[in-house]
């Protein structure tokens, strides 16, 4: 006992025996004798005894945020062997990091869902802690091939868990008529107040890609007849943006007159 057994870093002492591997395990009541090992070569009796061990096991501890088996308190690993760690964050996170001690067992700046972690048999002779980073999953905006006439920006890039704030905009001469997204595989209706020529809104707590549908209507275009010199006529008609006037006065009452000219068209 105490400082006169050998040490080993990993190991437990688990006594003296007769062979490096298997043999017989020696007491203070095991005869020094031929039948227990004692060599006579030379004249000279000897014999070698050789120190057992039983590897030591540890425990292996998890310590992060929104990973979803972070009470791996009870798992042990074995200072002979292998292990392998399996590492799953929780739903709308990646992991980008993974330490033990000092050594940096995984990185990456994208992150994963899940990760397997080695650790070497005869690495830590202590029981260890496993630090997890992770960082919320990034989503996509899109916009529906359906909305024409309709630009839409977000504030930042969409990411698990946060807010995100979407503008849209329409068309020069168009308005707003219905706005609607799809997130998680969940639609929404957006309220559009009376907000026509634009609007943002807030989604509080992002969960999946954001794909927006926004309608947009043509406006009303009040037409105006200017006679130009003349008197009389229809003084002005009403179009729609984008398309063409469905007629234009061309004879009779509906046309400005001038004394001295003729009607040459509206230009």
């Amino acid at each position: 006992e105490g400082d006169s057994l050998p040490v080993r870093t990993g190991y437990t002492f688990a006594g003296w025996y007769t062979a490096q591997d298997g043999g017989t395990p020696w007491t203070v009541e095991t005869l020094l004798a031929e039948e227990n090992g004692v060599t006579n070569a030379d004249g000279n009796p000897t014999l070698t005894l050789y120190a057992h061990w039983t590897a030591n096991r540890y425990y292996v501890s998890v310590s992060g945020s929104h990973i979803a088996n972070a009470g791996l308190q009870q798992q042990m690993l074995t200072y002979d062997q292998p292990y392998e760690l399996e590492l799953t964050a929780e739903e709308g996170y990646l992991i980008t990091r993974v330490t033990i001690s000092s050594d940096v067992r995984f990185s990456s700046a994208e992150g994963k869902g899940s990760v397997t972690v080695t650790i070497p048999a005869n690495t830590y002779s202590s029981n260890i802690t496993v630090l997890v980073s992770t960082t919320p999953q990034p989503y996509g905006f899109t916009m529906s091939g359906s909305s024409a006439h309709v630009r839409g920006t977000v504030n930042t890039q969409p990411v698990h868990n946060e807010a995100v704030h979407i503008t849209l905009t329409p068309d020069v001469g168009y308005e707003l008529s219905s706005v609607s997204y799809t997130m998680g595989g969940e639609s929404k209706t957006v309220d559009l107040n009376g907000a026509k020529n634009g609007i943002t809104f807030t989604i509080s707590s992002v969960t999946g890609d954001i794909v927006v549908t926004a309608t947009a209507a043509a406006k009303n275009v009040a037409v105006t007849l200017d006679p130009n010199g003349g008197t009389g006529g229809t003084p002005s008609l009403t179009g729609t943006y984008g398309s063409a006037l469905a007629s234009l006065p061309s004879e009779g009452d509906s046309l400005p007159v001038r004394t001295g000219y003729t009607f040459a068209g509206w230009y």
